[in-house]
């Protein structure tokens, strides 16, 4: 049983797994995540948790919101050699008619912007440069889709928003490139 894996953790059972808040630092060292946590906060980004998703193997994600940017950050975090090591960073922004716009390093999401999924991928250059990709990637999709939602700002609303991305993945792939 991974650690904090019981029932008062759990904060959604949805189509794609069940999500469960978690103490990564239970996991191991989080010392690598000191940049990502130090960089985010300049950045604006407030520190929601971290969350464990039953279909993610790799890891868990360290969820962040910018309540003014309208943005979550998402660090995907999962353990190499005995180590916690970083996976992928993801920064995406919601919108009322559904579609997403993520600027990520990650290639698991596929870019189907006729299904409202906008998606581009950066080489790691730092957070501060993928936010800023990100604020360049977003004012793109902004032209067809207006102006952003607020970003969720508790754990248990990202992993619905997660869960119910996910399946939206499923479907337009038919099955297949989702995160859960």
């Amino acid at each position: 049983m991974p650690p904090g894996d019981d029932k008062d953790n759990l904060l959604f059972e949805g189509a794609c797994g069940w999500y469960r808040q978690v103490d990564l630092e239970s996991f191991g060292d989080t010392g690598v995540l000191v940049p990502f946590d130090s960089d985010l906060k300049a950045l604006g980004f407030v520190f929601l948790g971290d969350l464990l998703c039953s279909a993610v193997a790799l890891g868990v994600l360290r969820i962040y919101v910018s309540r003014e940017n309208r943005t979550r950050a998402m660090v995907l975090v999962g353990t190499k050699n005995g180590a916690l090591n970083v996976f992928g960073v993801f920064l995406d922004s919601r919108f009322a008619d559904g579609a997403v716009a993520t600027t990520t390093t990650s290639r698991a999401v596929k870019n189907l912007p006729d299904k409202g999924i906008h998606r581009t991928v950066c080489a790691w250059k730092g957070m501060f440069a993928l936010n800023d990709e990100h604020q360049k990637h977003l004012n793109q999709v902004k032209l067809i889709h207006g102006e952003p939602e607020p970003a969720d700002d508790t754990l248990s609303a990202v992993a619905k928003t997660l869960d119910s991305f996910s399946v939206r993945m499923n479907q337009a792939t038919q099955g297949s490139g989702a995160l859960c």
